[in-house]
């Protein structure tokens, strides 16, 4: 994730890596937390953060994590490429 952001040639490529990400986040949260199901009374942020941290060492993020992540960079690449074309 750092790599992918840390990629630009140039302040305005910087800043809109940065606008994909972000969006890519929020996207791929809404997406699981609309997937979990609050039938036992939890929050949704701890159920979130039991995702993220579930299968987690002090070496190694959890795979839910990782995956998590992998989504959300896929979805900014996607989201990269509209951006440059608009501003093009």
């Amino acid at each position: 994730m750092r790599k992918w952001l840390l990629e630009s040639k140039s302040q305005t490529e910087a800043f809109t890596r940065a606008r994909a990400f972000l969006y890519a986040l929020f996207v791929v949260l809404l997406r699981y937390l609309k997937k979990e199901t609050n039938s036992d009374g939890k929050s949704l942020p701890s159920i979130f953060r039991l995702l993220m941290t579930t299968g987690q060492t002090f070496s190694d993020q959890g795979p839910k994590r990782i995956q998590f992540y992998d989504e959300v960079l896929i979805l900014a690449d996607e989201v990269l490429i509209l951006l440059f074309l608009v501003l093009l």
